[in-house]
Order: C-alpha cells, then sequence, then structure tokens
C-alpha cells in the first residue's frame, strides 16, 4: 500500500507476490536450526573438557548457543507473523474491494429509481 495526502492505493498483487515470498522463507529458520546445531556439536570440547581454559569459558559458550537458538527461532516466529499481517492486510483490501463493487452495482442497478425533479435525492 502507498498513500499520498490522505489518499491511500493498494496493491493486492504485490502482497500476493509478498505472500508467496514469505512461504519461500519459512523453512529457512528450520534449516538455519539444525545447520546450527550440528555446528555446535562439532565444535563441542573445542574449548577444552575440564582444564582452566575449559572452566573459564564454558557458561559464555552455553549462554552464546542459548542466544543464537533464541534468534534463529525468533525468526521463525516473525516470518509467521509476517506472513499473517501481510494476509489479513489482503483480506481486508479485497472486502473493501468487494463491498464498494457490490454497492456500484446496486446504485447502477436502482438507477432508474431516481429522477430529475430537482430535490437532491429527498423525497
Amino acid at each position: 500500500m502507498s498513500g499520498y495526502h490522505n489518499n491511500y492505493e493498494a496493491d493486492p498483487v504485490g502482497l500476493r507476490q509478498t505472500i508467496q515470498q514469505l512461504e519461500g522463507l519459512a523453512g529457512a529458520p528450520k534449516q538455519m536450526r539444525t545447520n546450527f546445531e550440528r555446528t555446535v556439536q562439532a565444535t563441542s570440547g573445542w574449548n577444552g573438557v575440564d582444564d582452566d581454559f575449559h572452566d573459564k569459558t564454558e557458561d559464555q559458550d552455553k549462554q552464546q548457543i542459548e542466544s543464537c537458538r533464541a534468534v534463529i527461532d525468533s525468526l521463525g516466529e516473525l516470518l509467521t507473523g509476517l506472513q499473517s499481517a501481510v494476509r489479513q492486510s489482503l483480506g481486508s483490501i479485497e472486502d473493501v474491494h468487494k463491498t464498494v463493487q457490490d454497492e456500484i452495482h446496486n446504485a447502477q442497478a436502482n438507477v432508474g429509481n431516481y429522477d430529475d425533479s430537482g430535490d437532491h435525492g429527498k423525497r
């Protein structure tokens, strides 16, 4: 949607394309999480096992891993929420469009019910 001086234009085609693009990204966070877990497994123990360096770095390592997991998981939630919001916007636009088209059709169908008496529609 775009707007200029209180006039708004809806772009249903663009919104549908956006939904398709978001659907294409839907699996990305899951794949990222899988790849991340593989990397964590492959690198676990790199800071040692039971020495001073391990003891100094293990807590920070665990915190960073959990932080990365949280970010990846939140990306999935973000994409889901964004898809929902765009779908809802598109639905609202389509509902308004349908209502306006119905009103135009009704007005055209009832055009014969109006006369040109000059009373500006007051009866």
